[in-house]
């Protein structure tokens, strides 16, 4: 007598042995997007660091540099040359409130160097917020965390408006010498 078919004790344990490989895979193939994610959002943050010391650094592109223990602010708006059109999680970069803050130290009497600090903020279909909260590009380069943002007020574009006292705090600047949030629009705060 031929079989043509299988019986129900190898069916079940082909399901068992199915279910036990989801059960280890797709946690893991989650945590491998998730990570992806978040790799997303440093490798975005530290571009448009990027962007930032090529402004800086050139001589005829208009911005202003700071002076000691002085920042500049530079906008995605300002900075964007077309790289940050999806971010990770299918939402929208905010351009005015993802930015680079450009300060200027003293290493030693009359050596100076830039210290750049980045927050790059995703605003997701739900309206929550994930991104890259203000961080130097060291923690950047050590590969910082995306997180869950809980408010962008810090800085506040539509308005025209800044809070001194946070970057005072996040980065020890005195004084904001200039911002550049769009091409065409220079902000001076003194």
């Amino acid at each position: 007598m031929k079989r043509n078919g299988f019986t129900l004790v190898e069916l079940l344990a082909s399901l068992t042995i199915l279910g036990i490989l989801m059960a280890v895979t797709v946690p893991n193939v989650v945590g491998i997007l998730n990570k992806n994610r978040e790799t997303i959002y440093n490798e975005d943050a530290r571009s448009m660091i990027s962007i930032a010391k090529y402004k800086i650094a050139g001589n005829n592109n208009g911005v202003v540099k700071p002076a000691l223990n002085q920042c500049v602010i530079m906008s995605l708006g300002y900075l964007d040359n077309g790289d940050y059109e999806n971010p990770p999680n299918d939402g929208q970069y905010l351009r005015e409130q993802s930015y680079v803050v450009v300060k200027k130290v003293a290493v030693r009497t009359g050596v100076y160097r830039y210290d750049f600090y980045a927050r790059i903020t995703e605003k997701l279909d739900n309206g929550s917020l994930f991104g890259i909260d203000f961080s130097s590009e060291a923690n950047l380069e050590d590969g910082v965390n995306a997180t869950t943002l809980s408010s962008i007020n810090n800085v506040n574009v539509e308005n025209s408006s800044l809070d001194k006292n946070y970057f005072k705090t996040k980065c020890g600047c005195d004084v904001i010498t200039a911002s550049y949030f769009k091409i065409d629009k220079k902000l001076d705060y003194e």
